[in-house]
């Protein structure tokens, strides 16, 4: 109602909610809470990619592919060569140490954004190019979290290192991989069936 109202989208709220519950008046314990976090923003992102999967037009996603991989690279050095100067100057982090942790933060998650972008008035398409940025965006922040977790526990093993880095053409490429599939058999096996949706979410 609120959001009819003012057009704020209810993600601030619900961002102030959590803030408020744990930090400030610690209602929530907050290590509970992260216990599970890795399960809940597994299957929200589920259920958020797949909302928005539904009315992506992937031709036109892949024509704009150059201009939003060129502008995701110059958001990520912007922010993070801003965020470096902050860390550096104002908490007394060394370069490197400054440099990895604004890496990690330059990222737009795509669970926020999808959500406020949903609730706001955007042309479709250019709805679809913001959200298909964040994700290209998490994707390319991914390496330097890896990078973070390393230099928290001092053991930069270079095959280790490799192997990460590798996860992430890997899970791209098997992804791609089971997407045609699981295309293959909607379209020749499940037809027009009402519940298609169903038997996607659940294979997610």
């Amino acid at each position: 109602v609120f959001f009819n109202k003012t057009k704020i989208p209810e993600a601030l709220f619900l961002i102030l909610a959590g803030i408020l519950l744990g930090p400030v008046f610690h209602i929530v314990d907050q290590s509970t809470a992260a216990a599970f976090a890795p399960i809940i923003m597994s299957l929200m992102l589920i259920v958020i990619m797949l909302d928005n999967g539904l009315s992506f037009d992937i031709f036109k996603v892949a024509r704009a592919l150059p201009t939003i991989m060129l502008f995701t690279v110059g958001m990520v050095a912007l922010t993070a060569v801003a965020l470096t100067v902050v860390f550096h100057t104002f908490l007394s982090l060394p370069w490197v140490s400054a440099a990895i942790i604004a890496l990690c933060m330059s990222g737009t998650t795509t669970d926020v954004i999808t959500v406020l972008i949903s609730k706001m008035k955007f042309e479709k398409n250019a709805k679809q190019l913001l959200i298909f940025e964040s994700v290209a965006n998490d994707i390319q922040i991914i390496p330097f979290f890896i990078l973070l977790h390393f230099a928290e526990t001092a053991s930069l093993n270079p095959f280790t290192t490799l192997v990460s880095m590798l996860a992430i053409p890997f899970a791209i490429i098997l992804g791609a991989i089971f997407a045609l599939a699981w295309i293959y058999i909607i379209g020749n096996m499940l037809g027009k069936h009402p519940l298609n949706y169903v038997a996607t979410l659940g294979i997610l």
